[in-house]
């Protein structure tokens, strides 16, 4: 399946991942398809940035070494007001009880590594706002 630009164009992406190789290589992939990714290793430091850069979605792994997923998600929704933010669990815990958590600690969904590209573009487009509600 092909992909256009104007599709995802805008859309503001944290990616939070210590894995750095896995973070750039989310962030790079979503710059081509026309979104504004920034990728982050440590919950700290995506939790001071996302005020200023406030992004319509955030890709957060949940086993992180500063502090695990549920606190920055937790720490993300209260640290501003924003008109959407969505925050998707990208993990490689999996089980169900994993999945059952993230939807208790209020996050939007939950992947599973590694996660195929048609995955990830499918969760981008479930959350996304509309194009005309992409400016802050």
């Amino acid at each position: 399946m092909s992909h256009t630009i104007s599709e995802f164009s805008g859309l503001k992406i944290m990616v939070v991942d210590d894995n750095r190789d896995a973070a750039d290589g989310v962030s790079m992939l979503l710059r081509t398809v026309g979104c504004i990714p920034t990728a982050f290793y440590l919950g700290e430091e995506a939790l001071r940035a996302a005020p200023l850069l406030r992004p319509h979605i955030v890709f957060l792994d949940l086993n992180l070494p500063d502090m695990d997923g549920y606190t920055v998600a937790k720490k993300l929704r209260a640290a501003w007001s924003p008109r959407h933010l969505s925050i998707i669990a990208m993990t490689g815990w999996g089980q169900e009880s994993d999945k059952l958590r993230t939807a208790n600690a209020g996050l939007d969904a939950h992947l599973v590594k590694p996660v195929s590209i048609e995955c990830l573009f499918e969760a981008i487009r479930q959350f996304a706002p509309p194009l005309d509600c992409r400016q802050w």
